[in-house]
């Protein structure tokens, strides 16, 4: 009975979307159009009343007439709208080359990851022949023992095949490490280490020291006493003095920018002050990041101190804590980091499979697998030859879809580009190309009929193309009409001259300038009797502009009240420039506005008149019905 109950649920819903809300003409608009549009825009729709949702469906009714008419002149068929679209479209499209719910499962955790810092140490031994796997078994069981003197213990398991390398990586963070080297360490508490594991490069062991809250961002500058490598006692010494001598400078209030212009080895940061980049967990050695750590206040610097790279002098920029791992921000960002990840192969992997239901891959079996791989053989070795048609069996199907197919000639071109693709192709052969070809294959099928699989993309896709082909179909029946046509408008003024009165009004110049303090100087001046011209030519980077303005609204924020020679108060914008107005001469209200001043509503009434009359045109062609009742939001 419930299962009859979902079904009829079903039906019903099925059957309202496919109800018809609009006609045009012969032209129909299904409830599911509608209200996919609907619910995207409700927030332009203050309710739910009869009368919004009516108003809402005449709106949507009468642009789709307007679409009708851009589709009427083959406004579509510009080479700059498909252009258009098809970039649009290459864009959106790979929002929808992911499986969502493993997507999100990776986000999550990521989010999770990023709440802490690990302190990593970090074990390696590299694959040899004669490999000896009891050798880091015996480390680990060491390890696990309590005994802390890495260096010793590496320098134990180490034999003359292969030695092992010891690392104190510091702290890292999610998307610090490989992936399946990061689950290893998210996998360990404070203390523990991780089993021995493999992989093709060698042998690997994780320990956790310790754990601490997410550091957030930093931003330093440095001063960079350079290093070369292996350096004697002597050198280290001197370059010491010379670190010191600098260090003594900024003690004695030299400014640190001059001085990391002057002396910094960083050839990276000496020309913009020593500044570095804003960083956070994981981005440099951990020497380096323990004495960022101390600085407690933004201005503060660090003694000389060294690392590898030479000695440093860093001073504090600013630093931002860690975000809220729940903020729309921090979620953003770890999605973005996410979406470029090596780790999103695992969602790729998910919706692969899951697309060759919905695109009815089938392979085909007239060419054997053995024969496709061998002839991948024969075009690599002889990568610059025309193999399009080249063998026997080049017209041959080998994958078939729903919508299309697939010959061992697209196979064979597939593997002649993408493996003189350097920035793709990894060496893969065999099994495994052939494997990577039919993911390929299936995911550009499934892209190239994306509006067959998914409605939310055809939605999308449909609105962009229709909002294009409406700019530019209102451009030539309304904007530019409009504008063009200097004696409508002229006779529409004059058709319509009381509709253009002057309100309260005042002649004034807005001065725009760069800061408090020029802006009292250009106002005292003015007060002592400067002209606009004197006031351009003393202070050549302020912008002014002059006119007749209506003053009921526009000084309602400062509550001033205009008089003749008086001062708007200063107003500071969002980039900290000083903007005010200098009334010159108050007009009473009632007075009529010339064509010239009453230009730009002129045109805009001229506009809603062009298009009234060309919405009744369009409705006499395409007869309109609207059926209110079988649409519900």
């Amino acid at each position: 009975m419930k299962y009859f109950s979902i079904m009829m649920f079903v039906l019903l819903q099925t059957n309202a979307n496919a109800q018809t809300v609009i006609t045009y003409g012969k032209h129909k608009v299904k409830a599911e159009e509608v209200k996919q549009a609907y619910n995207k825009n409700r927030s332009q729709v203050e309710g739910e009343s009869d009368i919004n949702i009516q108003e809402y469906l005449n709106l949507y009714a009468e642009f789709k007439l307007k679409v009708q008419a851009a589709k009427d002149a083959r406004i579509d068929t510009l080479e700059s709208i498909k252009t258009d679209v098809e970039y649009f479209r290459k864009q959106l499209s790979e929002n929808y080359l992911n499986d969502d719910a493993s997507t999100q499962k990776l986000l999550d955790e990521a989010v999770d990851r990023s709440k802490k810092d690990l302190h990593v140490v970090y074990f390696f031994r590299p694959a040899t022949d004669n490999s000896d796997k009891a050798a880091m078994q015996n480390l680990y069981t060491q390890l696990k023992s309590g005994k802390s003197n890495f260096e010793e213990l590496a320098q134990q398991a180490s034999t003359s095949a292969a030695r092992v390398n010891f690392m104190d990586v510091g702290f890292v963070t999610v998307f610090s490490l490989p992936y399946s080297h990061e689950n290893v360490v998210y996998s360990l508490k404070p203390g523990e280490f991780s089993a021995p594991f493999t992989t093709a490069s060698g042998t690997h062991i994780y320990g956790l020291l310790e754990e601490r809250p997410a550091i957030g961002k930093w931003k330093v500058a440095q001063i960079l006493i350079s290093l070369p490598e292996n350096p004697t006692e002597q050198v280290v010494k001197a370059t010491k003095q010379r670190a010191d001598e600098i260090y003594n400078k900024l003690k004695s209030g030299e400014p640190f920018e001059q001085l990391a212009s002057r002396y910094s080895d960083d050839k990276f940061s000496f020309n913009i002050n020593g500044e570095l980049p804003e960083f956070t967990t994981g981005k440099y050695a951990a020497d380096f990041e323990k004495e960022v750590l101390k600085l407690k206040k933004n201005g503060d610097y660090t003694k000389p101190f060294q690392t590898k790279m030479g000695f440093h002098i860093v001073r504090r920029i600013s630093h931002q804590p860690a975000t809220d791992v729940n903020h729309p921000d921090h979620i953003a960002n770890i999605r973005t980091q996410l979406l470029t990840n090596n780790r999103m192969q695992l969602s790729r992997d998910v919706f692969n499979e899951s697309i060759k239901t919905t695109t009815g891959f089938k392979l085909t079996n007239q060419v054997n697998k053995e024969t496709l791989l061998r002839l991948a053989d024969s075009v690599q070795a002889n990568i610059t030859a025309d193999i399009s048609n080249n063998f026997p069996e080049s017209n041959k199907v080998i994958i078939t879809y729903k919508k299309g197919k697939r010959t061992v000639g697209d196979w064979l071109q597939f593997v002649k580009h993408y493996t003189t693709n350097y920035n793709k192709y990894k060496g893969e052969k065999g099994e495994d190309l052939w494997k990577i070809y039919c993911d390929v294959s299936t995911t550009n099928m499934y892209r190239d009929n994306l509006e067959d699989y998914n409605t939310e993309f055809a939605f999308q896709m449909r609105e962009f193309l229709e909002g294009n082909m409406l700019f530019e179909v209102m451009e030539k029946n309304v904007w530019g009409k409009a504008i063009a046509d200097t004696i409508g408008l002229q006779t529409f003024y004059n058709a319509n001259q009381t509709k253009y009165i002057w309100e309260p009004s005042a002649t004034m110049v807005m001065y725009h300038v760069t800061d408090m303090k020029e802006a009292e100087i250009i106002k005292a001046k003015l007060t002592e009797g400067y002209t606009r011209e004197n006031i351009e030519k003393e202070h050549p980077y302020i912008l002014t502009d002059s006119g007749r303005f209506e003053t009921n609204y526009l000084f309602d924020e400062d509550h001033f009240v205009p008089a003749e020679n008086t001062f708007s108060p200063f107003k500071t914008q969002q980039d900290n420039t000083i903007t005010f107005v200098h009334v010159l001469k108050l007009h009473p209200a009632g007075q009529q506005k010339t064509f010239e001043e009453s230009r730009g509503l002129v045109i805009n009434d001229y506009q809603h008149k062009l298009e009234e009359e060309w919405m009744a045109m369009l409705k006499k062609k395409y007869p309109l019905k609207v059926n209110k009742n079988a649409f519900k939001p």
